[in-house]
Order: structure tokens, then sequence, then C-alpha cells
């Protein structure tokens, strides 16, 4: 049997960058190296000391000048020649916090959905994308979820602790009444005409 002439797949990782920009959400592209007339997601090779999702964040900010955080991975995985190799990509979407020159010196764009799907040349390009913008559009759902939840979650701890005041305060305060009553009673009692009691007693008994 003739040995195989297919080259060897290398696995990859890359950085689906987004930022919001005037409550619109962008991708970043950068120009390929090896092709610069074509426009591409951050990628590039692994590390033997890290992981892939941290090789992601190093490309993006290497290829890029975008420095964030990984979500996790996004799908579909691409696969495609690269070069003189194949490469199985595993993206990685990224929210870029902070950005910087590229320190490549790559060409970059921040580019919202339509755009951005425009510019890139490839279909599975295209397919990563669609899924990209849509997983930011549900992230940013649940986030507005999230935060009116947390919303009417304080709203009703705090109605609950003003009721939970309020009852306290009534019950206070109907004891002070009852005691009130009580030394007031006393007090009628002790100072009616009959008690023997003077003048100077009397009156220490009302400050009392």
């Amino acid at each position: 049997m003739a040995p195989s002439t297919l080259t060897p797949i290398i696995p990859q990782a890359g950085g689906a960058v987004f930022r919001i920009e005037a409550g619109v959400p962008e991708v970043l592209l950068v120009r390929a190296r090896q092709d610069p007339s074509k426009w591409v997601l951050p990628k590039g090779h692994i590390e033997p000391d890290e992981l892939p999702e941290e090789a992601a964040v190093r490309e993006a900010r290497e290829e890029g000048g975008a420095i964030g955080n990984s979500l996790g991975p996004i799908d579909p995985v691409l696969t495609f020649r690269s070069g003189s190799e194949r490469v199985r990509v595993q993206y990685y979407l990224i929210h870029s916090s902070q950005e910087i020159p590229s320190p490549e010196a790559r060409e970059k764009q921040w580019l919202p959905e339509g755009e951005a799907i425009q510019l890139t040349s490839f279909e599975d390009s295209h397919k990563l994308l669609h899924r990209v913008f849509s997983e930011i559009r549900r992230r940013a759902t649940l986030g507005v979820q999230s935060s009116r939840e947390f919303l009417i979650a304080e709203y009703e701890h705090l109605a609950a602790s003003l009721l939970q005041n309020e009852e306290s305060a009534e019950k206070r305060v109907t004891f002070l009444l009852a005691v009130a009553a009580a030394a007031g009673g006393i007090l009628g009692f002790a100072l009616g005409r009959d008690n023997g009691l003077q003048r100077p007693a009397q009156q220490a008994l009302v400050l009392g």
C-alpha cells in the first residue's frame, strides 16, 4: 500500500473578538498574513505550554491588539488550508475590554455583522460570523433579563424589610401605649384626693 500523501491537520485556536460600540456589536477582522488581500479572524498555533483557549486570547492580542476575556468556544470548528498547512481551528468568543496597536502591525477593522460577512471570503467564515453575532445577541438578552430579575428581587427584599420594620414599629408603639396607659392609671390613683401624699411627694411622683 502506498503511503498516505495527506498533510496532517494541525489544531489551532482563534478569537472571535467583539465589542459593543454605540449599542451595536462589532467583530474584529485582521488582514491575513499569507494573503493580505483577505480579511480573517485572528488565529494561530497553540504553544506546547498553553491551552487552546489561552492561545485564542493570545492570538487576539498579538494579531489584533485586542485584550479581553474568553467567553468559551463557539462553533463551527473550521478546517481549511493556511499556507502550506491544513489546520482545524477552534474559535473562542472573546469580549474585548482594551485595545492597543497590533504588535504584529496587522491592519485591522471593527465591523458590524453585515459588513464583516461581506468582507470575508469563505462560506465557512460566514457561518461562523452568523453564529458569533447570534451568540452576542443572546448573551445581551440574558444580561438584560438578569438585570431586570436582580432589580425585582432587590425591590421585593426592600418591601419585605419595610413591612417587617413597620410591623416591629407597630408592636413597639402598642407596647408603649399600654405602658403609658398603665402608668397613667397608677398615677391617677396615686394622686387622688384621699391618698395622703403631701404636695412635694406628688410633684416627685409626676416627674417620675
